[in-house]
């Protein structure tokens, strides 16, 4: 299926990124089945958003369901045209104005939440940008890192992202900023529980 959206998209539009982008050839390697895992886990780090996949998602009744469901959601941003791309994004848009509600800690939380968004771009894309450049076929030197984050900005953007990081260094000293807000609560074990041995996976 990507290999028909790329073609598509190089024939016709080539979307947000096009044939030669960095994202291309990180989102195009193996290492992403590395990253979706690495991401879950570091977007769960974040009490309210994973209060918000506890009592909205279904990470656990089907796992394999939105794995799929995110993998369509990157495959269309990345290589699908500007069209798909848009409807992609607006998409997750319209589930995110149902994800409301209070995290156990009594705090109220809402997936459309600006700063939970950009927690989000930010586990996401330091997940895919790191395992690739630990597994990936063609590792990333420090300008081709810094060319990805600041191409992937565009997906954060038209999520409402304030301010998505343009550079290695950015996106590092955002994540670090993060800290104060996370924790591993009895949620979060859980949930790491349930990904290092997800059901249906040897």
């Amino acid at each position: 299926m990507r290999q028909a959206v790329a073609a598509d998209a190089a024939t016709a539009d080539p979307g947000w990124f096009g044939p030669g982008s960095t994202a291309w050839k990180v989102q195009a390697d193996a290492s992403m089945y590395v990253a979706g895992i690495a991401a879950f886990a570091l977007q769960l780090l974040h009490p309210l958003a994973l209060a918000g996949v506890a009592d909205h998602g279904s990470f656990a009744e089907d796992f394999f369901g939105r794995i799929m469901r995110t993998g369509l959601f990157l495959q269309g941003v990345t290589f699908g045209g500007r069209a798909e791309a848009a409807a992609r994004v607006a998409q997750v848009q319209r589930v995110h104005t149902s994800v409301v509600g209070t995290a156990p800690d009594g705090r109220p939380y809402a997936a459309g939440d600006p700063e939970l968004l950009r927690w989000v771009h930010l586990g996401e894309y330091l997940a895919i940008a790191a395992a690739y450049r630990r597994f990936g076929a063609y590792p990333l030197g420090p300008a081709e890192l810094d060319r990805y984050v600041d191409e992937v900005a565009v997906v954060g953007e038209a999520m409402g992202v304030p301010d998505p990081p343009r550079s290695w260094a950015a996106l590092d000293a955002a994540v670090q900023a993060y800290r104060p807000s996370l924790a591993v609560g009895e949620q979060t074990r859980a949930a790491l529980r349930f990904l290092a041995q997800p059901p249906g996976l040897p």
